[in-house]
C-alpha cells in the first residue's frame, strides 16, 4: 500500500477506536540510518494507569482532539510517517489529551511518539533539538501528574541537557520553565 492509502486505513481505524494515537508502531526503517540516534528511545507498551483521582478520562474524545486526528492523517498522508509535521501535531494533541480531556495514557503514547520521530530528524535538522527537548518537558509534565516522579524528573534532566547541547542558555524562558517544573517536582510540589 501506498502512504495515502495506509493513512486512510488509519484514519478510518481511529474512527473505531478514536482514542488511538498511533494506529502503527513508529520505526526508523525507511530512513535507513547508518548510525544510532542520540538519547534512549521512550517506550509506552501498555495503557498507563494514574493516580490523580481528579484527571479521569471522560467524554469519547475530545472536539478539539477530533480536528488534530484529522489532521494528523493528512500530515502523515502528506508528508510520511516520520516528518516533522507529523511529531508537530502529534505534540499538539498530546496536549489536548493531557490538559483538556484528562487523558493521560494518550497523551504520554502521543508524545512518546512525536520524540521518536523528532529524534530521528534532528541530527539532520538541528533546529529540532529543541522541539526535542520541549517534548521531553511535556513527557516530564504527564509523567508527574500521573505520579511518575522518577520517570518525570528523568525526563526533565534530559529536557536541560538538550537544550543545554542546543546552545540554549539558563535564562531562556523554556530552560526556565523545565528548571522550574523539575525543582518543584524535587520539592514535593504538585506542577
Amino acid at each position: 500500500k501506498t502512504e495515502a492509502q495506509k493513512a486512510m486505513d488509519n484514519k478510518d481505524d481511529k474512527q473505531h477506536n478514536p482514542k488511538m494515537c498511533s494506529p502503527t508502531p513508529v520505526t526508523p526503517s525507511s530512513l535507513n540510518r547508518k548510525r544510532p540516534l542520540p538519547g534512549a528511545v521512550l517506550e509506552v507498551s501498555q495503557p498507563l494507569e494514574t493516580n490523580d483521582s481528579k484527571c479521569a478520562p471522560t467524554a469519547p474524545l475530545h472536539p478539539l482532539a477530533q480536528q488534530y486526528e484529522i489532521e494528523l492523517a493528512e500530515r502523515r498522508s502528506e508528508h510520511g510517517q516520520f516528518h516533522p509535521l507529523v511529531a508537530e501535531t502529534l505534540n499538539a494533541l498530546g496536549l489536548v489529551h493531557q490538559h483538556m480531556a484528562c487523558d493521560l495514557s494518550s497523551a504520554l503514547r502521543c508524545h512518546a511518539e512525536a520524540l521518536r520521530i523528532l529524534r530521528q530528524n534532528a541530527p539532520y535538522q538541528k533546529s529540532l533539538w529543541v522541539d526535542v527537548a520541549v517534548t521531553l518537558s511535556d513527557v516530564g509534565d504527564v509523567h508527574n501528574k500521573m505520579g511518575q516522579h522518577r520517570e518525570a524528573t528523568a525526563a526533565y534532566e534530559e529536557a536541560l541537557q538538550v537544550f543545554a547541547d542546543a546552545g540554549k542558555e539558563k535564562d531562556h524562558p523554556r530552560v526556565m520553565s523545565t528548571a522550574n517544573r523539575m525543582s518543584k517536582l524535587q520539592r514535593g510540589s504538585a506542577i
